[in-house]
């Protein structure tokens, strides 16, 4: 629709014309203003990968998944195989909702009225549906309690959730407690993300906007000097991690943060240089910035590399590249970021275990790295791929 601004009358319209041509005042003409097009319900706007899977949403909440699924961590039952091992090759429709994320071996996902649902493995209580705990779930089960979550995250074998009741975990996180179990009443945690046996959120009050994890902290992944952690409940992010944190990303053994200010700070396990700063420190509690003092956002962290793009949606990735999953056609480690080949802009990026996806401005699903199990979504299993490859069209 296009809304056009006219004067009230014709004659207020023409006697005010007649005025300012007489000053010798420039005549002001009705303004068009055309309304930004609408988004397209069928774009991507979120993706997620996992140890060997992959899922990603749409805008009108159709969730998909991919990859191995010999624990059911795709969502439904299937017969094709990727090496001998279960798996859905392409993008297969799961479920509808408004958040995905893919773990280890089981994935969960939010619906429209903000019950949380898993899928897959549960040998640690992570699907948190008890009363029948640690079992193999193909298909998405609600998570028992009846919460409403507004973010959540699949670790390795834990899982954890924002709600405006506080926050949750269940799995191995929480003592594999397979029910959720509430860590903390305070409504103000705004996000969560869990990696392979710690966990942190962001506390965010009025213009306080700081990290807390738990869990494991033996390479400095929770952000707290090792020698003074007990890790049993939230405890506050090092300090040099600032309160100006736009987001948070765990996974393996390390953390890392997008900061208000554009840059990417990481801390935990360097054992590939996946804390992006350069060094070759094996580990540290002290947040590195990544790519010394790079603009970078959407910090995406996998088991030992990360990726992130620039402010015009160029990727980068860094840490262990043996598998290709840093996209810049080279198999080694790189300590520092660098540039996905192709030249492409992406609007957001997930990295996994050994592969990492993104999304394209064209709306297209880019995947690089391992696909020994359908993990890129090309339709079989099978090698690796050292630069971005298309992923197919949904079924």
């Amino acid at each position: 629709m296009t809304i056009t601004i006219r004067p009230a009358r014709w004659l207020l319209g023409a006697l005010l014309a007649l005025a300012c041509a007489a000053a010798g005042a420039q005549i002001i003409r009705p303004i068009v203003i055309r309304p930004l097009p609408l988004p397209d319900p069928e774009s991507f706007v979120e993706i997620s990968a996992g140890l060997n899977h992959t899922c990603a949403r749409k805008l009108n909440g159709k969730t998909y998944c991919w990859g191995r699924n010999d624990q059911g961590q795709i969502g439904f039952e299937s017969t094709q195989l990727c090496g001998g091992v279960a798996c859905v090759a392409r993008p297969r429709y799961v479920m509808t909702g408004r958040q995905v994320e893919a773990g280890a071996a089981h994935s969960c996902a939010i619906d429209s009225a903000g019950a949380a649902w898993c899928w897959g493995s549960d040998s640690h209580g992570q699907l948190g549906n008890a009363p029948d705990p640690y079992s193999v779930r193909p298909t998405p089960f609600p998570v028992s309690g009846g919460h409403q979550f507004h973010t959540i995250s699949a670790g390795e074998t834990s899982t954890c959730g924002t709600s405006p009741e506080g926050l949750f975990c269940w799995g191995s996180i929480a003592g594999s407690a397979a029910l959720p179990l509430q860590l903390s009443t305070n409504a103000s945690f705004q996000s969560v993300s869990v990696g392979r046996a710690h966990a942190c959120a962001l506390y965010v009050v009025n213009s306080y906007r700081g990290a807390y994890c738990w869990g494991q902290n033996q390479y400095g992944q929770s952000g707290v000097d090792w020698n003074a952690w007990s890790g049993a409940v939230p405890f506050a992010f090092n300090s040099s991690l600032g309160t100006a944190v736009a987001r948070l990303q765990t996974q393996g053994d390390f953390t890392c943060a997008d900061q208000i200010n554009g840059q990417v700070q990481c801390t935990g396990l360097n054992q590939y240089g996946q804390l992006g700063s350069g060094q070759s420190f094996s580990a540290t509690y002290v947040p590195q910035t990544v790519g010394v003092a790079m603009a970078l956002a959407g910090v995406a962290t996998g088991w030992n590399h990360a990726c992130a793009l620039d402010p015009n949606g160029l990727a980068s990735c860094w840490g262990n590249g043996y598998w290709g999953q840093l996209g810049n056609a080279a198999s080694d480690v790189f300590r520092g970021p660098q540039p996905v080949a192709g030249g492409r802009s992406y609007r957001a990026i997930a990295s996994g275990f050994q592969h990492s996806c993104a999304i394209g401005t064209d709306n297209r699903i880019y995947c690089w790295g391992d696909n020994r199990f359908g993990q890129l979504g090309l339709g079989q299993g099978g090698s690796w791929y050292w630069t971005p490859m298309t992923t197919l069209d949904p079924v």
